[in-house]
């Protein structure tokens, strides 16, 4: 299990380093209170809001790939069983892949982020449902705005 955790993280790069920058404005005091959690959730639900938008037309990107894992894992009437080999599966994908492929694979993750991000708030063709605090969010901005 903790290693499928780990392979999560690896897949969703951005995702971590997201997490860590949340909290980088808080002072060690403030850090695992419940105001950064606040601020996980909330990120959380806006990157949601970017991944529902953009993958059912992309399911075959890296991110997307993720995202509808973790919805199949969260999926209710899943036995213990049933979301542990869908775990050992995911698993035993990362360990056979080489450390080459899995940095090539979180190159991949971040650019497909930021075309995600890109096309989720181009004004020329608004995403249908958009939630416009996706694209003013500030850590978003940073993480996958034009580089």
């Amino acid at each position: 299990m903790v290693r499928v955790t780990i392979f999560m993280l690896l897949a969703l790069t951005e995702a971590d380093k997201t997490e860590k920058k949340k909290t980088s404005h808080l002072s060690k005091d403030q850090v695992g209170t419940p105001q950064a959690s606040e601020l996980r959730h909330k990120t959380s639900q806006l990157r949601e809001a970017m991944l529902s938008s953009y993958c059912p037309t992309h399911a075959e990107s890296m991110p997307c790939k993720s995202f509808l894992f973790m919805k199949k894992l969260r999926t209710n009437g899943k036995s213990p069983d049933e979301k542990k080999k869908l775990l050992l599966e995911r698993q035993n994908m990362l360990a056979a892949m080489s450390p080459d492929e899995k940095k090539a694979m979180q190159t991949q993750t971040k650019d497909e982020f930021r075309r995600m991000y890109s096309a989720y708030c181009d004004e020329s063709s608004p995403s249908q449902g958009k939630n416009a605090e996706v694209c003013t969010n500030s850590l978003f901005k940073s993480l996958y705005g034009n580089k």
